[in-house]
This record gives structure tokens, C-alpha cells and sequence, in this order.
């Protein structure tokens, strides 16, 4: 095999990575052979094909709320105060990985909106899409969260007249301390 020494260009070995000898030989390709590469794939062919990094840093996403709901079956839910324009991706970010970590399940997502906001339940970028399901706490009829012990708390939240959050909070107390006993 040719080294660097007598090619200028790094053998195989000198290439940091963990791909196999395939990815690490086409990083190796001259520019033009770059280029050549790109018509063959039917991309675009830019007038400088350059090399560009491949790692792709993760960062740490926690998803809120995830349970297994059925036979490989996953729920994943979000919590949001006030949905942000970049809910969407984040919520196409997390999908990726649960399926990454997840593989030959089916997760269903989903977006509680705790106080205002008006998401999109569709985001897509680029010919990628995610569809998740959006709850707007505001908008939801409080007794129908008073009937269960687990969302009794969500219906201080509930729609209500300013006027009458105060005597909402006060059901929402009692039907805890009634579903307690």
C-alpha cells in the first residue's frame, strides 16, 4: 500500500474514525475525485468539494415522559409551558433516537401545552416529518380531568374564567384528597 510519504496524501491508517475501509478510502479522494463521486450519485456537484466533518456530536436530550404502553409500543410525551418555534425539530430529534435506542418499535408522541401556545402538530424540514399529537391544557373541559386521579392535578390548568381558578384549584384539591383515600 502507498503511504503519505510517497503519495502526499494519508494511507488508511493515518485516518482518524471508525468506519470501515470504504468510508475511510473515500475520504481520501482528491477534490476532484470528490466531484466525480457526486455526479456518479447524482448530487450536486459543487465547483469545490470539500471534506466536511462527519461526527455528528450528539447532545444529551431527556425526554419528559416515556412509557410502554403495549408490546413494543412506546409513548412519549412533552411538557411545554410555552411551545417554542423549535419544538418540531426537537421533537423530530427525539424520535430519531428513541427509534435509534428503540429499534421495531412503534412511539407515539405527544405535546402537553401547559399555559399558551398554538404548536403545529407537523413539522418538516427538507422532505423529513414528524406528526405528534398537541393538548392544550387551556382548552380542555376540567371535569373530564377531575374523573382520574392522574390528571387531576392538570385541571387547575383547565379552562376557566380568571374568576374562577380559585374555586377550580379548590376541586382540584378535594379530588386529590378524595381519590387518596
Amino acid at each position: 500500500m502507498k503511504t503519505m510519504e510517497t503519495t502526499g496524501k494519508p494511507k488508511f491508517d493515518d485516518v482518524k474514525g471508525h468506519g470501515s475501509r470504504y468510508d475511510n478510502a473515500t475520504k481520501l479522494l482528491s477534490a476532484d475525485e470528490r466531484a466525480e463521486l457526486c455526479r456518479w450519485l447524482g448530487a450536486t456537484v459543487p465547483s469545490l468539494a470539500r471534506v466536511a466533518s462527519e461526527d455528528l456530536a450528539a447532545n444529551p436530550l431527556r425526554v419528559d415522559y416515556l412509557m410502554h404502553t403495549g408490546k413494543r409500543q412506546l409513548t412519549h410525551v412533552e411538557f411545554e409551558r410555552r411551545p417554542t418555534a423549535d419544538l418540531g425539530r426537537r421533537m423530530f430529534c427525539y424520535l430519531g433516537r428513541l427509534q435509534e435506542r428503540h429499534r421495531g418499535y412503534h412511539i407515539e408522541q405527544f405535546v402537553v401545552v401547559l399555559a399558551d401556545g398554538n404548536p403545529p402538530e407537523e413539522w418538516e424540514l427538507g422532505g423529513a416529518r414528524v406528526r405528534y399529537r398537541v393538548h392544550k391544557l387551556r382548552e380542555q373541559d376540567p371535569d373530564s380531568l377531575l374523573a382520574r386521579p392522574a390528571t387531576a392535578p392538570f385541571a387547575v390548568l383547565a379552562c376557566a374564567e380568571p374568576a374562577g381558578r380559585l374555586a377550580l384549584l379548590t376541586r382540584v384539591l378535594k379530588a386529590i384528597w378524595d381519590f387518596d383515600d
